[in-house]
C-alpha cells in the first residue's frame, strides 16, 4: 500500500507539472522499471504534447517488453507526426521480438524518412533472428 500511495502521489505530481519535470520524471520512473507506470507511459506516448516525452516513453515501453504493448508502439509508429517518435516506437518493437510486428514494420521500412526506415529495418532484423533462434532451440 506504501509504495502504491507513493506511486500515486509521484503520477499526480506528473500530471500537474510542466514537459521538463514530465520528461525527468518519467525517465526516472522508467529506470526504476516499476511496471505499474505502464498504463501512465502508453498514455503518454500516444497524447503528451511533448515529442521527447512521447520518446521517452516508446523506449519505455521497449525497456519493459511487453508485447501487450505493441498496439500502442504500431500505431505511434505508423502515425504519429514526430519522426524521432516514430523511430523510437520502432526500435521499441524490437526488443519484444514479436512477429506480430513484422507487417507494420514492413510497411514503415519501404517509406522514405530513412531515420523510421534503418529503425524498421534494425527491427525486421531482431525479430527475424529471435524468432531463427527460437526456431533452432526447437521451440
Amino acid at each position: 500500500p506504501t509504495a502504491r500511495n507513493g506511486l500515486k502521489k509521484i503520477i499526480e505530481l506528473y500530471d500537474g507539472s510542466d514537459i521538463p519535470t514530465q520528461y525527468k520524471l518519467l525517465t526516472d520512473l522508467i529506470e526504476l522499471r516499476y511496471k505499474e507506470i505502464r498504463p501512465l507511459i502508453r498514455r503518454e506516448v500516444l497524447s503528451n504534447p511533448s515529442a521527447l516525452v512521447r520518446h521517452e516513453a516508446a523506449f519505455g515501453l521497449g525497456v519493459f517488453r511487453d508485447p501487450t504493448d505493441n498496439d500502442v508502439l504500431i500505431d505511434v509508429m505508423l502515425h504519429d507526426g514526430h519522426l524521432m517518435v516514430r523511430h523510437e516506437a520502432a526500435i521499441a518493437l524490437a526488443t519484444t521480438g514479436d512477429a506480430d510486428c513484422l507487417v507494420a514494420l514492413e510497411r514503415v521500412a519501404e517509406e522514405s524518412e530513412i531515420s523510421v526506415v534503418e529503425s524498421a529495418q534494425y527491427a525486421i532484423r531482431q525479430i527475424s533472428l529471435k524468432s531463427a533462434r527460437a526456431k533452432a532451440a526447437g521451440m
